[in-house]
This record gives C-alpha cells, structure tokens and sequence, in this order.
C-alpha cells in the first residue's frame, strides 16, 4: 500500500499555507512552541517516510512476525514517537526540564496507550476487508481526527483557527497510521461502492473506540496525576 495519503497532492500547497499560518500564530500571539510540533512531525518525520517509504515498506515486509502484531507495534510506536514530540513541545513551553519533560512523556504514553487502541484495532480488520484508495484513507483517518481532535466544535467557536487545523490534524493522522498500513500484509480487500466504504468505517471505528473511551475518562477521574493536565488534554474527554 505505498501510495501518498498523508500528503495528498491536492492539499499539499493548502496545507502549508495553513502550517505557515498557524506557526506565525504560535510564534507572535501565543508565544509558545508549538510551531515545533508541525515542523518536526508533518516537515521531517512526514517528509522522511514519503522519500523512503519504498524502502521502508520494503523492510518491514521481510519482518517475519504475525501480522497482527506487527501492525500494533507499528501503530503504538507511531503514536508513540508522535507524543514524545508533543511532550517536547510543552516541555519546552513550560520551561524545559529534564524532568518535566519524561513526566509529560509517560502522561501522553498512558493516556494514548488507551486512546488510540480502538483505532489501531480496528484499522487492522479495516484494511484486511476493504479495499481503500488512498483519498479514502486521507479523508476517512483524517475525518476521524479531526472528530477525536474536536476541530468540529472548535470551528463553530474560533471559525478561522478551526479551520487552519483542519488539513495538519488530517494529515497528522494520516501519518500515524501510516507505516502500520505501509507494513500491512497484502490481502484479497474487497470492493465495495462509495457509501458503504465511509458509512461502515466511521460506524465500526466509533463503536470499536467506545469502551476505550470509557476506560480513559473513568482512569483519568481516579488517577488524574498519571495523565496530562486538562490544559493540554480537555478533561471529561479522548481521542
């Protein structure tokens, strides 16, 4: 499945005009790091696996491991390089420690563990039964994203920032699952029409999302100290 649908060409130049945007935004008005989050995970991490994915997929093809794990690992560790860079980016904000910035690690790796194992899952049976273009996965990942993102509800409050975060939450989505579809074992998909397609897979990764929605939101009432503060995560909500 080596085809571009982090960056699809038709966003490619609305895309970083939005980053462009919403780092200036970062850099003069907030006064924070975040502009580093987007520079490094789209315009390095991004840009390094799309110049190298043919010999990246290549190499985890001749990984001789049950395909199923292979595709968790491959998804938790994307999720995970992701979060050390989202730690970064706050730890950097607050005033880099050492210290802080491991804690912010293990918070965002407890609270994504969780999060995203509904949607790692459930792309794993996804793939195997469906067969996706690669504007099927932009939109349909990226949809999700912006849905588990909550940049629905922050257009409706902040119209034109809602809107900046639209095309890099859909392509930073993209990204994470990226190499676990990249790595995939190639399979008989079957073909089915349009709606099906978005219909049967908005529904399967809502419902497969629900239990591991409710596990985070009951953990992070008990334990609050073992996630991220409501400042960087809302409280009362997951991805």
């Amino acid at each position: 499945m080596i085809s571009n649908h982090v960056f699809p060409q038709l966003i490619a130049i609305p895309l970083m005009i939005s980053v462009l945007l919403l780092n200036l935004f970062s850099i003069f008005v907030t006064h924070n790091f975040t502009f580093l989050y987007y520079v490094i995970w789209l315009g390095v991490f991004g840009f390094l696996f799309l110049k190298y994915q043919g010999i990246i997929g290549d190499f985890l093809v001749r990984i001789h491991i049950p395909h199923f794990l292979k595709f968790v690992i491959l998804g938790y560790g994307s999720v995970f390089l992701e979060e050390v860079i989202v730690a970064l980016v706050h730890a950097l904000t607050e005033g880099f420690s050492l210290s802080r910035f491991f804690e912010l690690v293990s918070q965002f790796y407890i609270f994504n563990f969780i999060a995203f194992t509904g949607f790692i899952l459930c792309w794993y049976f996804l793939i195997k039964y469906i067969r996706y273009s690669k504007i099927d996965l932009f939109l349909i990942v990226g949809m999700w994203g912006l849905f588990s993102e909550h940049v629905f509800g922050f257009i409706f409050s902040n119209f034109v920032m809602g809107m900046l975060l639209v095309l890099p939450t859909m392509s930073t989505y993209n990204l994470i699952i990226a190499p676990a579809l990249l790595g995939a074992a190639k399979n008989s998909a079957k073909e089915i029409s349009v709606w099906k397609r978005y219909v049967y897979s908005f529904l399967i990764l809502f419902i497969s999302s629900i239990p591991f929605i409710v596990l985070l939101v009951s953990l992070r009432s008990h334990f609050p100290a073992v996630f991220p503060s409501c400042e960087y995560i809302p409280c009362g909500f997951s991805k």
